[in-house]
């Protein structure tokens, strides 16, 4: 407490949602960390790279098991027949019909309430999308122009598999910023959504009109159901189920039916649920998704990547359909998502992801290359014959794991953009930057030259390479062609401790935590060009509220200015005001058994009436103006005054309050208590959405930024005899003798008044 001591599909989506158009979507609160140890397995299954992991285990499996004795037995049940379908047809138009229904899903929560709900958050990605799937495309119609048959596979390198992409991405730690896997997250759902419609147009067979008439007649019925306000699921999915056989037996594709049906499943919630994670799309969104990124999908990887080499000849290698998928996947996607994204960001239509360096975003424009999923889905619908998918397959493979190889080796020897010029992350435009440039323009074209008219000479030099090992060393040699600004370092955070009660008055024997004492080592750590973040531990029970909102509305002005991120650590205590200083941190972590809170006001003061009155002292004040002598400590109290105060101290509990509803927006948890002087420990803290997280500044600080971050401690000015003060100091000059007898009841007071303040907490 204080203490007052002095942002087509679109539309249709859009149209089919107009209940959801102001639905802003919350994040969930979390509940107290479970004291149960959390198993591997629910680790696993919790991270990022799992799907990713999980698929890769399915397709290496089914290459083992197609090049093994139990081959034959693999590819007969594939094509054993359950009822009127083979069991491959079952998982490739039924099985991926509920991937395609994740999809849609996806597609319109990103499109109404996530990353694409905006047009300036469509940018950069939907360009690059764009660029990524054109450039393939277009490198796969020049080798097959002349083969009709062939040219019917044009849209196999166009995809991106999101799980595979965002798995390796993962695996790179923090070595990658978050803004790099919201845009590849964001890229790839912009990649299905073209798939999607790619799908529906190009890939129709013979259309049936009375199946497609009723496919339609069922989709509107989902269409008013949705204007309906219906918010249980079970009318959906048993639409959605009619929905897929009309479609299927229509003559287009039936995993279209998916996606059609996602669209038009409601994003508000239900009545009187105001939080809309509890509407039907996240509620089925939130149930479809660990049971197709680890069911799903790895059945439709086992199915389709086993490819046995049993009798397959080296021609294979050089075939234009197989050099047409591979170079696609691997120099198309990289080259047509990198030079779109970069041709968007120059012109200024869109900006650079932050904290990224242009080496990062060239690196994930690598592992977009990666297509498993969609290519080999895409590879299916255009070609009947068996040579043609396993050619297929075989490119889908070989592009993907060159894109997947090469972006990792790439993001892992790069380091993150630590510019902090601009919000923008301008380009670095020093000649070493120019001739990375130029050497990825010359290594483009030599790679498509060399792979298109030497093919012979590029399977004898991959030949080469298996036999050597040279494959140990490609991490080293591919970090000595970067250049060194582009190279990975250690990453040094400045740490700037803000410890005590916040008060004003101190001297330089005494000194308090005001903006005056830390002006200083604030303004210093933010100067910092090449740290990406600056942390500040807090270690502070409150005090002034001026004070506390001058400090923190310095540190939100410095790291706006310097474009970084703010990291708070709660050491002992943030309370109060200390509490309103941590709010100008992007992240507040806290002890488990820190003390967090007390949002509220308390003014105290002592009275000394009586006591004048016994010992015979008469007090006599003169004033001009009726209010002048309020709250006199010599003088009864009068119920106006108190009135009056309480009035002031609503007010200033309003601002508090603001301030941490603007900060936490979202986060906070609804306790009645919240904003009633309260505080909790760390633990309790985060469950009630005060804070961000458990932990400490080391250990947090190693996940964001990697293991090799150094901690720079801002030390303060050295006052008399090298005592470290906690700031610039209030006095200027040498420190007289006088000037400690004079400032001596000032510091006991002070004393008095912080030691209360810190027991108000039991410290």
């Amino acid at each position: 407490m204080f203490c007052l001591s002095g942002p087509f599909l679109f539309q249709l989506c859009r149209r089919s949602s107009l209940d959801d158009k102001n639905n802003k979507r919350k994040p969930m609160n979390h509940s107290p960390q479970s004291a149960r140890p959390v198993s591997i397995m629910r680790r696993f299954l919790d991270s990022e790279a799992a799907g990713g992991i999980t698929l890769m285990a399915a397709a290496a499996l089914a290459l083992i098991v197609a090049n093994s004795p139990f081959a034959q037995t693999y590819f007969d049940a594939l094509h054993l027949y359950i009822g009127p379908l083979s069991l491959a047809h079952w998982i490739n138009d039924a099985l991926m019909a509920i991937f395609f229904l994740l999809v849609g899903l996806e597609i319109k929560r990103e499109m109404l309430d996530g990353q694409l709900a905006s047009w300036p958050n469509r940018m950069l990605p939907g360009i690059a999308a764009a660029g990524g799937v054109i450039l393939p495309a277009i490198i796969f119609a020049v080798l097959n122009h002349d083969n009709p048959a062939k040219l019917r596979g044009w849209a196999v390198p166009s995809a991106t598999d999101i799980a595979f992409a965002l798995g390796v991405l993962s695996l790179l730690g923090s070595r990658a910023p978050s803004s790099l896997k919201v845009f590849l997250a964001t890229l790839a759902i912009l990649d299905d959504l073209a798939a999607v419609v790619i799908i529906a147009i190009f890939y129709t067979a013979e259309i049936s009109m009375p199946y497609l008439g009723a496919a339609f007649i069922t989709a509107a019925v989902l269409f008013v159901m949705n204007r309906m306000d219906v918010v249980k699921l079970l009318p959906y999915l048993i639409s959605a189920v009619i929905l897929w056989f009309f479609v299927f037996n229509s003559g287009v594709h039936a995993t279209v039916a998916g996606v059609v049906a996602a669209l038009m499943i409601p994003l508000k919630p239900a009545p009187g649920r105001p939080d809309d994670m509890t509407s039907p799309l996240h509620k089925l969104e939130h149930a479809l998704a660990k049971p197709v990124a680890f069911i799903v999908v790895p059945i439709f990887g086992f199915a389709n990547a086993g490819i046995s080499f049993k009798g397959l000849e080296a021609s294979v290698l050089g075939d234009t359909l197989t050099l047409g998928i591979l170079l696609g996947l691997f120099l198309g996607k990289q080259f047509g998502v990198f030079s779109a994204a970069w041709l968007a960001i120059k012109t200024g239509l869109a900006e650079k992801p932050m904290g990224a360096s242009w080496v990062q975003l060239y690196g994930v424009a690598i592992l977009c290359g990666i297509g498993f999923t969609m290519s080999i889905f895409i590879g299916l619908l255009s070609f009947p014959s068996d040579l043609m998918q396993t050619e297929t397959k075989i490119g889908v493979l070989s592009g993907s794991a060159l894109s997947a190889i090469c972006g990792y080796l790439l993001l892992r020897a790069a380091r993150p953009d630590q510019s902090a010029a601009n919000p923008l992350w301008k380009a670095d435009e020093s000649p070493e930057a120019k001739n990375f440039g130029r050497f990825l323009c010359v290594f483009h074209f030599a790679s498509y030259i060399a792979s298109t008219y030497c093919t012979e000479r590029l399977q004898a030099a991959s030949s080469l390479l298996r036999r050597s090992s040279l494959e140990f060393a490609l991490p080293g040699l591919l970090k000595r062609l970067i250049p060194r600004r582009f190279r990975a370092v250690e990453t040094e955070i400045p740490v700037v401790r803000l410890h005590g009660a916040i008060m004003t008055g101190g001297t330089s024997l005494r000194p308090t935590l005001s903006l005056a004492s830390t002006a200083g080592i604030l303004e210093k750590a933010f100067a910092d060009k090449h740290a990406p973040a600056v942390a500040i531990s807090i270690n502070s029970p409150g005090g002034v509220p001026v004070q506390s909102r001058l400090i923190y509305r310095r540190i939100r002005d410095l790291a706006v200015e310097h474009q970084k991120k703010v990291f708070v650590f709660v050491e002992d205590v943030a309370a109060s005001g200390g509490y309103m200083i941590a709010l100008a941190g992007d992240e507040i972590i806290a002890d488990p058994s820190s003390i967090v809170g007390s949002i509220g006001v308390v003014s105290a003061s002592f009275g000394f009436p009586e006591l004048l009155k016994k010992i015979g002292v008469e007090r006599r004040v003169y004033t001009a103006g009726s209010n002048k002598v309020t709250l006199d400590p010599f003088q009864p109290e009068k119920a106006e005054d108190i009135e009056r105060l309480k009035a002031l101290q609503l007010e200033i509990h309003a601002t508090f309050i603001d301030m941490v509803k603007e900060r936490r927006a979202g986060k906070l948890g609804d306790n009645p208590d919240l904003f009633s002087g309260l505080f909790w420990t760390g633990t309790t803290a985060a469950s009630l959405g005060l804070i961000d997280g458990l932990g400490d500044m080391l250990s947090f600080l190693r996940k964001t930024y990697g293991d090799k971050v150094k901690l720079k401690l801002i030390q303060p000015q050295r006052g008399l005899l090298g005592r470290k003060l906690s700031g610039i100091g209030m006095d200027s000059g040498s420190v007289e003798p006088a000037q400690i007898a004079a400032h001596l009841g000032d510091g006991l007071l002070c004393v008095a008044e912080e030691k209360a303040i810190w027991a108000r907490y039991g410290l």
